[in-house]
């Protein structure tokens, strides 16, 4: 997505790996009464989404240069605002709140959902708050090597893909995987491995099941990520009078 106004560090495509990784889930929808899979993906950066996960089978995809906020509280009264789909799946802005309100929308939802994400939202506050309270059932996709963010106009540190494209390896990602059930996720495990995604990365249906450089990680980075945020805090109290500055807590992304 390239939300309007919104830092460039949140434009980035979501590699096709990484798409190839969580696509168990998409084939777990797929069913005779399911044959025309509609994948949402709320988040418009360049339009590279339809092209991923049109060359992996999955030509159904809505994926629009919209405001996505703007349509969900529109649809409240105009159902016609947000397409009708069978999962949503994207790589939301890691900046400001976007994290936040898209994990809110997807759980409310009620339909299965992807994200590629920080590892580090497993243990903010706000995340453990919801998915406890929803009692939602997760699983995570976690590559066993950080995954390359494609950066559609380079204006940033980037290093350079065997394609030729502009990649950025920010922080480690896995997908988050909610709104699934013990039938789906044994339909996921069978896509994973007939896929080979296993010789990538892991499906684990608990934390404690993710790889254990992830699990090692967790603690440094959500304290990496509250120190940049507690130094936000205290440059914007310093400024009196001034306008609250949201500061990107490194990539985002989006395809």
């Amino acid at each position: 997505m390239a939300l309007r106004g919104s830092v460039s560090a949140d434009d980035r495509e979501t590699p096709l790996c990484a798409l190839e990784d969580v696509s168990c889930l998409l084939d777990a929808q797929i069913t005779d009464k399911n044959e025309d899979l509609v994948v949402y993906d709320p988040y418009y950066c360049k339009g590279g989404i339809k092209i991923a996960l049109g060359a992996l089978g999955y030509r159904n995809v809505h994926n629009e240069d919209v405001d996505c906020y703007t349509a969900w509280k529109a649809s409240a009264g105009s159902p016609g605002a947000v397409p009708k789909y069978h999962v949503l799946l994207t790589n939301p802005p890691y900046s400001a709140d976007h994290i936040r309100r898209v994990v809110h929308y997807a759980i409310k939802s009620g339909k299965p959902w992807a994200m590629l994400l920080p590892s580090n939202v497993l243990q903010r506050d706000w995340f453990v708050s919801i998915t406890e309270k929803s009692k939602c059932k997760m699983v995570f996709v976690a590559p066993f090597s950080r995954y390359s963010f494609v950066v559609p106009d380079s204006n940033t540190s980037t290093s350079t893909s065997t394609s030729g494209e502009s990649t950025h390896t920010p922080l480690a990602t896995i997908w988050f995987i909610g709104g699934v059930d013990k039938g789906m996720v044994k339909r996921m495990q069978a896509a994973f491995e007939r896929r080979g995604s296993n010789t990538r990365a892991r499906l684990a249906t608990t934390q404690s099941e993710l790889p254990r450089k992830i699990l090692k990680l967790l603690p440094y980075a959500l304290g990496r990520a509250n120190k940049k945020k507690g130094a936000l805090k205290g440059r914007q109290s310093g400024k009196r009078g001034s306008k609250p500055q949201i500061k990107t807590i490194e990539k985002g992304s989006r395809v």
